[in-house]
């Protein structure tokens, strides 16, 4: 599990088509992952699995809901972008990028998935 640390830039989601796709409307979201409830620690005992059913599923596109914490800089959200960075996650994601307002704005992610 990552050590807190200052959020980093979002990474690019390898096809801006696919972020497009999902904020219009016009790609689906296979399923979501809310992180409410959670301490740090239990969430990414889970979280990992949660990406690896849903990528053997085949889906594309999963929300991960963080929430926005205090002021925007909650643990679980800090936590889950340095997790995004980890070698484990980058083996399961091509990309995120913040949710739509509809989806859960600040508080929630669009997780892209790599293809089997």
């Amino acid at each position: 599990m990552p050590a807190p640390s200052q959020a980093k830039p979002f990474a690019v989601p390898q096809n801006r088509q696919n972020e497009r796709g999902v904020r219009r409307g016009r790609q689906a979201i296979s399923a979501s992952f809310d992180l409410h409830g959670h301490t740090r620690e239990s969430a990414f005992k889970v979280l990992p699995g949660f990406l690896s059913r849903e990528k053997a599923k085949g889906s594309k596109c999963v929300i991960v809901i963080t929430g926005k914490g205090k002021s925007g800089e909650g643990i679980l959200r800090r936590s889950f972008l340095d997790w995004l960075e980890m070698p484990e996650a980058r083996a399961l994601i091509s990309g995120y990028a913040p949710a739509h307002a509809k989806h859960g704005g600040g508080g929630a992610w669009y997780v892209f998935l790599r293809r089997r």
